[in-house]
């Protein structure tokens, strides 16, 4: 998931330095997010937002003769410590 959120917030790191001086800023407010009890964590949302698209994907999805998902392995995930079920940002076939 790490890898995905920055690639994600990649598109604002272009030559423009103004672009870059506000993508610096947010990695900031992220990273700081990540560091306090009081706030909620970014990455876990956003963890916890597309295990739950990719249940209701999957729950569509199995009854159908047409389409099919694939399967993602369980990894090990360098923010957590744990290893996690692999929901990507897209599905593809």
């Amino acid at each position: 998931m790490h890898w995905t959120c920055w690639s994600r917030i990649g598109w604002a790191l272009v030559k423009d330095k103004e672009s870059q001086i506000r993508a610096a800023k947010i990695l900031g407010v992220l990273g700081e997010g990540c560091r306090t009890a009081d706030s909620e964590n970014f990455f876990e949302y956003s963890h916890s937002i597309l295990k739950e698209r990719w249940e209701r994907l999957r729950n569509v999805v199995k009854n159908s003769r047409v389409f099919s998902l694939p399967k993602y392995p369980r990894d090990y995930c360098n923010f957590t410590g744990k290893y996690m079920d692999s929901n990507p940002g897209n599905a593809h076939n």
